[in-house]
């Protein structure tokens, strides 16, 4: 497991819990499980979302994806526990992250396009490193 001297990756998972129209949605369980575990021995992983605490998970994605790592990730007691308290986006400091990955799914979908919290932060930390 990482120690506090090795770097940290940032992992972004949305705040929303709904489409536009009210249908469910959230971060997308494989497109956080799989990089986790080809991550975590090397990085310290840190979660955060633009609102902070609960980050919605889309339940379609739990009943679709049953792979060892997805099943994993989902009952971990760390995980759950990172997930259930993520950062506010708003408070964090982009020089205390190697890298920032945007966990996909319906919700970064909607922040994305419409979140303003989730454009100004992301534009902020984007302005001066190409690539992001």
């Amino acid at each position: 497991m990482p120690t506090h001297t090795q770097t940290s990756i940032l992992f972004v998972l949305t705040s929303a819990d709904k489409t536009l129209d009210g249908k469910p949605i959230g971060w997308y369980l494989p497109e956080a499980a799989h990089p986790w575990f080809a991550l975590r021995d090397y990085f310290n992983i840190v979660f955060a979302s633009p609102k902070g605490g609960v980050a919605p998970l889309d339940q379609s994605s739990v009943e679709n994806f049953k792979d060892e790592q997805s099943v994993t990730f989902l009952n971990d007691s760390k995980t759950k526990y990172l997930v259930k308290n993520t950062h506010k986006l708003s408070n964090i400091k982009e020089e205390d992250y190697v890298a920032i990955f945007v966990v996909g799914g319906v919700g970064a979908w909607v922040e994305g396009g419409v979140g303003m919290t989730y454009n100004a932060d992301m534009s902020a930390w984007s302005h001066d490193r190409p690539g992001l």
